[in-house]
Parts: C-alpha cells; structure tokens; sequence
C-alpha cells in the first residue's frame, strides 16, 4: 500500500518488477485491499492504475479512529530511516 501511494498511477507490472514480487501475489494484495476499501483502481487503456484510499481508518478496532495515511506515513519514515542507515 505504501508503494501504491507513493506512485501514483501505478501498475501490478511495476509493483511485481520494484518490489520482486510476483504478479499473481500482488494481484491478490491488491484485490484484498480493494474489498477493504483501502485502494481503488481505474482502468486507462487496457491498463489498470491504483491508487490508495488514505482516509479511511484502519480495521483493527483499537486503531479504527486511526486514518491508514498515518500508518502510511510511518511506515514511509521508517522506511526512509533505514535507507539513511544503509548509505
């Protein structure tokens, strides 16, 4: 979801070939994020794009006053941290 976010516009072909993930799998993340509501895809050409519904907020009922762009956002920073400690 992260990366969805971070590209908007993107494809599963993308998401497979940055993330080293294969098509089929991520096409099946990405159908159990649609069910949740937390992506949403439009079809241009014969291309489908996918982009991420932020505002919604997060399932787990101890989190469900949480929007998901907050986790979106630290796991961003996280992510981002650890780059910094690689370099």
């Amino acid at each position: 979801m992260v990366f969805i976010d971070k590209h908007e516009k993107v494809t599963v072909r993308v998401i497979s070939d940055s993330l080293g993930i294969a098509e089929p799998s991520i096409r099946r993340i990405i159908s159990q994020l649609m069910d949740a509501g937390y992506v949403s895809k439009r079809l241009v050409g014969r291309v489908n794009h996918y982009r991420v519904t932020a505002t919604l907020p997060m399932k787990a009922p101890e989190f469900d006053t949480v929007p998901v762009r907050r986790l979106i956002d630290l796991l961003r920073a996280a992510s981002e941290g650890e780059a910094l400690l690689n370099t």
